[in-house]
């Protein structure tokens, strides 16, 4: 097991890796990888302390790739990923560096977030694998660990799955060319261009000649035959024999008659007889006015006729003379604690109805008043926002904006299309300039190789690090200033 570390220097981040003493250098390699600039293949530096080896690639501003498929993972972000690895260890052949020497591992692959291509670490030791099963193996991997997203057509899944897994030796020039094919189609930039004297060379096609239009189409319509004075007439549709009843008008006076009819007395439900059109106005107006529903809140309104009465079919209680002749006798009048218990159901005293609370109200009759739960001395519940509930998120000092970390990886940054926070600002934050993860009540940050580095509380934190976050911390990403909260 290759055992690598980070290393800070000034704005640099290297990834450093510690010759074990009875590994043997592959001098080929690290001649072509230090005196040539392979795209795809990250630059080296080889130092000796002593008897100590290191070998150190510059990995600033970049994330790993199992930092970069946190998540959900679109289809140009695999695409680019997978075309570029494919890409980089074809190029190295080209300087004899053989595909056993790269780093196959998630962590120790970088990519650059916004163009979505990976850069791989060459290690020039001797090494004793097969090349061609680990690629595929590697490509496989990823494919089957990958969360993709669902708002995309997700076909190109299934046909890179079925490349992978084709029996025979796997070739990496056509995993490259089905990848090609699935991420630009059609517009593919590293296709062969048509020779120029193909196209010189195929015949021109002479142009079809138009079929001449006949002299009698046109003469006939810029010259139309009179139309005759029978052929104008429009024939009738039906004869008048033929129209159905509903539209003879004859039937209009049958509805007339039916309106005509006798009046009749309707009794209602409260056995009240009401008159029909065709009485009397003396008879209709009065029923007209009784027939309307009286509930509890007409009570202790002028009454529009005193001598004319309603008797109820239903029993209702005794209610209290309001009338103008008693005016001026005092009503006894419940107390706050019996019109309450009347809610309830609770018995009430025989002398006073309870409903006569509601007759000395005047002008507010036809609404409700709601009692609250405070009167009855009941204790009001806390619901959980009052409570301390656990909810992590930070505060940017410069405009006291809140951004809650409301997903288990929140990424920071100035790359929009990448950062679940976008920081357009400020130019000394990186595109991707840290991490917050949050597992269970537990909160840890990691820099994810800024140039300018993260603090917690004034101090430099290691790239690739996760650091458990408490609540009030002080975060600097370069030099914006956040401060952590949990609640």
């Amino acid at each position: 097991m290759n055992e690598f570390k980070y290393e800070n220097q000034g704005i640099y981040t290297y990834l450093v890796y510690e010759m074990k003493k009875e590994e043997l250098i592959d001098t080929l390699s690290l001649g072509m990888i230090t005196n040539n600039k392979i795209k795809g293949v990250l630059p080296v530096i080889f130092t000796q302390m002593d008897d100590t080896r290191y070998l150190k690639y510059n990995v600033s501003s970049q994330v790993s790739l199992r930092q970069f498929f946190e998540g959900t993972a679109t289809k140009k972000r695999l695409l680019g990923v997978f075309l570029s690895i494919a890409s980089g260890i074809l190029e190295a052949e080209e300087y004899m560096i053989d595909a056993g020497s790269f780093m196959l591992d998630l962590d120790y692959i970088f990519v650059d977030v916004t163009a979505s291509e990976a850069s791989l670490i060459c290690l020039p030791v001797v090494r004793q694998e097969s090349a061609n099963y680990e690629i595929s193996r590697f490509f496989k991997e990823i494919v089957f660990s990958t969360q993709f997203d669902q708002s995309e057509n997700c076909d190109y899944v299934a046909k890179l799955i079925s490349f992978l897994n084709c029996t025979g030796t796997f070739s990496l020039d056509n995993f490259k060319r089905v990848v090609e094919s699935l991420l630009y189609g059609q517009n593919n930039p590293n296709r062969a261009k048509a020779k120029p004297e193909d196209s010189a060379q195929r015949p021109i096609q002479p142009a079809r000649p138009v079929p001449p239009i006949p002299q009698s189409q046109p003469v006939m319509a810029s010259q139309p035959q009179p139309v005759s004075q029978e052929a104008r007439a429009i024939p009738p549709s039906r004869p008048a024999a033929e129209i159905p009843k509903a539209m003879v008008p004859q039937n209009n006076n049958d509805s007339k008659n039916i309106k005509k009819k006798e009046p009749q007395i309707v009794t209602n439900s409260v056995g009240r007889q009401i008159a029909v059109p065709g009485m009397k106005p003396e008879e209709t107006s009065q029923p007209k006015e009784e027939g309307k529903k009286k509930g509890l809140w007409s009570l202790g309104r002028k009454k529009e006729d005193k001598k004319s009465k309603i008797q109820l079919s239903v029993p209702v209680p005794p209610m209290p003379d309001t009338s103008y002749a008693n005016a001026n006798k005092p009503v006894p009048m419940p107390t706050a604690g019996q019109a309450v218990y009347q809610n309830v159901g609770m018995p009430l005293s025989q002398e006073v109805p309870p409903i006569a609370a509601t007759c000395e109200r005047k002008g507010d009759f036809g609404e409700t008043t709601v009692l609250s739960n405070a009167m009855d001395g009941g204790t009001v519940v806390l619901g959980p926002s009052a409570q301390n509930t656990f909810r992590p998120y930070l505060v940017r000092l410069k405009s006291r904006e809140i951004v809650y970390l409301d997903k288990p990886v929140f990424r920071i940054g100035k790359e929009k299309n990448f950062v679940d926070y976008f920081i357009g600002d400020n130019a000394a934050v990186s595109r991707s300039h840290a991490s917050i993860l949050t597992k269970g009540n537990n909160v840890y940050i990691i820099d994810t190789n800024s140039k300018n580095h993260t603090y917690i509380n004034g101090q430099q934190i290691s790239s690739n690090v996760e650091i458990p976050l408490k609540h009030g911390m002080k975060i600097l990403l370069a030099n914006e200033e956040f401060e952590y909260m949990q609640y």
